[in-house]
């Protein structure tokens, strides 16, 4: 009998276990929704700072407690279709002003590991930003340099303000 209630134990002791981990990405502090106040990317080779999506791009970024991710942003200034439906151009113009993706993270010390599930840009690898939490702002900067569209290396860092 009383092997029976050690395995027992045992038994509800290792299904505790993924609730234990839950139970600490509550308490995490990036945990919740991010305002985007600013996206700028440094050129590796020069050091030159350089806006993504203008001075003002508007966009939120949201971890859940259980270890979902959802981003987008829109560079400021974007324009809306002329018509009532948008041209080949304005699509093509839409589609450059704004980034999209979702899935999940993990948390390494003070690193974020972002694994795509969706992403406006099928087939982009997973990303890995240094994270640095101060009061309701949050600063995520590229683990390591990786290829901009113009084939320089370059460093992604994004500022965040609690939004709640």
């Amino acid at each position: 009998m009383q092997r029976v209630i050690v395995a027992a134990l045992t038994g509800l002791a290792f299904l505790t276990l993924p609730s234990l981990a839950c139970a600490q990405d509550i308490n995490s502090p990036i945990v919740g929704l991010w305002k985007l106040t600013s996206n700028v990317t440094k050129i590796v080779a020069t050091g030159a700072m350089q806006p993504l999506a203008g001075e003002h791009p508007i966009g939120y970024q949201l971890f859940t407690k259980g270890g979902h991710i959802i981003y987008i942003q829109n560079a400021e200034n974007r324009k809306r279709p002329a018509g009532a439906t948008a041209t080949d151009a304005e699509r093509v113009a839409l589609f450059n002003s704004m980034v999209a993706y979702a899935g999940t993270y993990k948390l390494d010390g003070s690193k974020v590991l972002i694994h795509m599930e969706a992403n406006a840009v099928p087939g982009e690898p997973d990303r890995s930003y240094a994270m640095e939490i101060s009061g309701n702002k949050l600063t995520l900067t590229a683990a390591s340099p990786f290829m901009s569209s113009t084939g320089q290396q370059i460093v992604s860092m994004r500022t965040f303000e609690r939004a709640e």
